[in-house]
């Protein structure tokens, strides 16, 4: 879990208070037992498309990099759509889950060190991009529904 002192680097990193508050929520750091404790966490994060794209245009400004302002902000959405999967419970959902696990991958070193980049503090940055990767971990964890 992101801590409060990261979250508030990240939101003067990026100049937003919302959008660090929602990078946060999407971060989990263990897979939900149930649908019904992935519909927990989706109630806390406000996944509109007007909310998607202002996280990514918040870390491609922050980060200066169109490249990996974008993947950082795809494996968050994945991470999403992973829950809303599992919190829809329905085996017609499988294939799509899948589909959206094989997408799911570790951010890349370079997106990690413009990361460092943009919050000035290395420290703070790895944990950040860390749990993020532990939070795709998580994603990737996600059972099938049966």
């Amino acid at each position: 879990m992101i801590t409060k002192n990261e979250e508030y680097v990240l939101s003067v990193a990026l100049a937003s208070e919302s959008v660090a508050s929602e990078i946060v929520a999407r971060v989990i750091d263990i897979t939900p037992a149930s649908p019904a404790a992935a519909q927990a966490v989706l109630d806390v994060i406000s996944d509109s498309k007007k909310e998607q794209d202002q996280i990514k245009e918040y870390l491609i400004g922050g980060l200066c990099s169109r490249k990996y302002g974008s993947e950082i902000s795809e494996q968050l959405n994945l991470i999403v759509e992973c829950l809303e999967y599992q919190a829809a419970d329905s085996v017609a959902n499988n294939a799509k889950l899948t589909e959206a696990q094989d997408k799911l991958k570790p951010l890349s070193k370079e997106s990690k060190e413009y990361m460092v980049i943009c919050i000035a503090n290395r420290s703070i940055s790895k944990s950040i991009t860390d749990k993020i990767d532990i939070a795709t971990a998580q994603a990737l964890n996600i059972a099938d529904a049966v």
